[in-house]
């Protein structure tokens, strides 16, 4: 649990590091399954039944928090791209 960024209410915050290689696994055609997925993030959301996204890292919010898309601007580090997600349960906001 995190208390940012709204101010004195409880956050679910959830961190992932997502590393993908793409020569490991290749098929002839030269990708990977996890490789394609990787290219088609543009066309991922992730929507909230209850709650409302108050920070992110990686994503873009809509809908006044209830929907996050993946932000294309977003670029790994070392390899290892960092998306960040943090919300409120219904009514805490």
């Amino acid at each position: 649990m995190s208390n940012n960024p709204a101010a004195g209410v409880a956050v679910v915050e959830v961190t992932l590091d997502v590393r993908v290689t793409v020569d490991e696994g290749a098929t002839s055609e030269g990708e990977t399954a996890t490789g394609a997925l990787a290219e088609e993030l543009d066309r991922y959301r992730i929507v909230m039944t209850e709650g409302r996204f108050v920070f992110s890292d990686g994503f873009l919010l809509d809908n006044d928090g209830v929907v996050a898309t993946p932000d294309k601007g977003k670029e790994a580090i070392d390899g290892v791209l960092t998306l960040v997600l943090a919300w409120v349960a219904k009514g805490c906001a």
